[in-house]
């Protein structure tokens, strides 16, 4: 099933989307949110993406609510659609899986023709945009040579080289300590599918640099970024030819708030129920007359 694209037609996804699909509960390392926390998460979620939609700054969007009480996705998917209001009709790499999510199916129906996502493992569908699925790892993602007008790769690269059988079983773990060797080759990698002038997106938990283990398995399962590495992370894009700024939002009780790379040192799940704080990164191809092109699948 590895490295293999499947095109999934608006009635395959609909077939996909019916299964049920219960994500994984972290015990231990972040706080196991209730049924009514899960309902505020998303909540808040969708009144950040309407304030961005309607013209508001994410980092206005972002401000006002206790932000201790929210995971990091508010940031991530808010700062996204801030992104994707400014597309439109065309086709978005994901890779890791993360916009296959309900709270951002609207904002992508609305300015995408087609999704792709690269995984290591199939989760059902649960948007309703035509979607190709590529069963890979990012170092093995293979798409045809395929280069897209928006690549998107949110809360994935930690994963890289840790043990991931939860997710599965048969890739390798090569890491047990912070390190920066995965995150400087999967920028290169993503890099390779922007189209000249497009947009990449990256995002990481931010803050005090540590491991974190996997409450299924009792192993390490990813690890936290700092500033240091993610100023290596920049550095490699603008070497590739991208202008790359790098944007930090830290989790307060008044909302995930801008701050300086150098002065977030924030914990993981120790005020928040997951990352403390998130670093995004946005680059641009840098070259000049650029359209976006539009590319569809049948179904």
């Amino acid at each position: 099933m590895k490295n293999k694209l499947y095109d999934l037609s608006i009635k395959k996804i609909i077939k996909y989307g019916r299964k049920k699909y219960y994500p994984l509960t972290i015990k231990g390392i972040a706080r196991i949110l209730t049924t009514e926390e899960v309902r505020n998460n998303n909540k808040k979620i969708s009144e950040v993406i309407d304030k961005v939609l309607n013209g508001e700054s994410i980092y206005d969007a972002l401000k006002g609510f206790d932000a201790t009480q929210t995971q990091e996705r508010v940031a991530e998917y808010g700062f996204f659609s801030s992104i994707l209001k400014d597309f439109t009709d065309i086709a978005v790499l994901d890779i890791g899986c993360v916009l296959n999510n309900i709270n951002v199916k609207d904002v992508l129906k609305e300015h995408c023709n087609s999704v792709w996502f690269c995984n290591v493992a199939f989760e059902p569908i649960c948007i309703d945009v035509p979607v190709y699925y590529h069963i890979s790892t990012l170092e093995n993602a293979a798409l045809n040579n395929f280069k897209f007008p928006l690549v998107t790769c949110f809360s994935t690269i930690e994963h890289i080289g840790y043990d991931n059988s939860q997710y599965d079983s048969s890739i390798p773990a090569k890491y047990t300590v912070p390190q920066n060797e995965s995150l400087i080759s999967a920028v290169k990698k993503l890099g390779l599918f922007v189209e000249p002038g497009g947009t990449l997106l990256i995002s990481v938990p931010f803050g005090y640099r540590e491991v974190v283990k996997h409450p299924a398995t009792g192993k390490i399962s990813s690890q936290i970024f700092d500033s240091e590495s993610m100023n290596l992370a920049i550095e490699t894009l603008i070497s590739l030819g991208f202008e790359a700024e790098l944007i930090v939002f830290e989790a307060v009780k008044n909302g995930w708030v801008n701050v300086g790379p150098a002065n977030c040192h924030a914990k993981y799940a120790l005020i928040t129920p997951g990352a403390g704080a998130v670093a995004i990164i946005k680059a641009i191809s840098n070259q000049e007359n650029f359209q976006h092109k539009k590319r569809t699948i049948s179904s």
